[in-house]
């Protein structure tokens, strides 16, 4: 039988070899660990790491505006977004924060051991939006804030797609996708979209019988305040919102108000005999010669809706160049409904002392209400 010790010595290359898999395994294993802090610091440096030895080392807290951006410390991908902090080897390095396909921003920073160091970064973008044609003053919308009259700059946009509203007298509504990237001006033109002057609206009314809704011919209808005819009622109309109201026997249903564009035709249809009564929207306060020097209150009062179904009520008012505006109402409870009250905007009228306007109120429900569009006047013309 073999002593003891021959038998270790044949079975040692074998234990040898077992060991050595093992250490190379080992070895692959820390070689294929990601660097540390996103730094590739070789494979010698990473070995050394295994053994709990370590280069000196300084510290760096990265922020950004906005948050969330990708870093690379010299040309390598850390895996982290800001705000985080990051061990860096002694030394100088180059640190690149970017948003993916929409640029980025590259900084040097340099420390010494222990050392905390720090590095924020704005990486807003901004939109340069000119007027085509100053002649035709367009009121522009990005990502549906309004921000005033072609040629104007919004500063400080997230990196990315952004959306512009157009709008104006004379013109067609528009929408365009511009591109803003990091740390940089996108450059766009506002050019107006001239469509027709005038559109067509088809004013019809229905009346409830045993025999289900029918046409009704002979309810008397009015057109922004105006008697226009009876139905059914064909009319040109110039493009822009216009209030309808109809009467038939004493029974007046809600009044609509149409947004007509121009070239084209909208219906309005209205329906009679259901034997209930619909809630009532009645303005208030005096819209005649209102003084300029001094607040007037317009006030609106929807009977028939509780307090807590109303959701808002709005005073819309056109501009001297043709366009509408809209200002919140304050509502408070009333008896048998709400009531809104707004301060009415004397400096919208225009050099004759005119400016058309309509209040509107919505339900939690989503039924909408309006009054009819009158003019309200200045004491005197300016």
């Amino acid at each position: 039988e073999p002593e003891p010790g021959a038998r270790w010595r044949r079975a040692l290359p074998w234990v040898a070899g077992v060991l050595a898999l093992i250490g190379i395994g080992w070895l692959v294993g820390v070689a294929g660990q990601p660097p540390h802090a996103g730094v590739d610091r070789g494979l010698g440096a990473r070995l050394l790491a295994a053994f709990g030895i370590t280069p000196p080392q300084f510290s760096l807290a990265v922020t950004s505006e906005p948050q969330g951006v990708n870093i690379a410390v010299d040309g390598h991908d850390v895996g982290r977004t800001t705000p985080t902090t990051l061990a860096l080897p002694v030394g100088s390095h180059r640190v690149t924060l970017s948003m993916a396909n929409l640029g980025g921003v590259s900084s040097t920073v340099s420390g010494a051991r222990g050392e905390r160091r720090r590095l924020d970064q704005a990486l807003w973008g901004a939109l340069d939006i000119a007027a085509g044609d100053e002649r035709v003053p367009l009121h522009v919308a990005v990502d549906g804030v309004e921000r005033g009259t072609a040629p104007v700059v919004v500063r400080s946009l997230m990196p990315g797609l952004h959306q512009i509203s157009l709008s104006g007298a004379g013109t067609a509504p528009s929408e365009h996708a511009i591109e803003v990237r990091v740390n940089q001006t996108a450059h766009f033109t506002a050019m107006p979209a001239l469509s027709p002057a005038d559109g067509v609206l088809d004013i019809r009314a229905t009346v409830s019988g045993d025999g289900g809704d029918q046409p009704l011919s002979g309810a008397n209808v009015w057109v922004d305040g105006q008697p226009r005819g009876i139905t059914p009622l064909h009319l040109t109309l110039s493009r822009g919102p216009h209030s309808v109201r109809v009467n038939w026997h004493g029974e007046q249903p809600p009044v609509q108000v149409i947004d007509l564009p121009g070239g084209n035709q909208r219906y309005a249809t209205f329906e009679l005999g259901a034997g209930t009564l619909p809630p009532r929207f009645v303005r208030g306060g005096n819209v005649d010669r209102m003084p300029l020097d001094r607040a007037t209150v317009i006030s609106g009062t929807i009977e028939g809706v509780r307090p807590a179904d109303l959701r808002e009520m709005w005073l819309h008012v056109r501009t001297p160049d043709g366009t509408w505006r809209r200002y919140p109402m304050s509502t408070l409870p009333a008896p048998g409904g709400v009531v809104g009250v707004s301060v009415f905007p004397v400096a919208l009228f225009d050099p004759q002392g005119r400016a058309a306007f309509y209040l509107s109120a919505s339900t939690a429900s989503g039924d909408e209400y309006f009054t009819e569009i009158e003019a309200a006047t200045a004491t005197t013309a300016r």
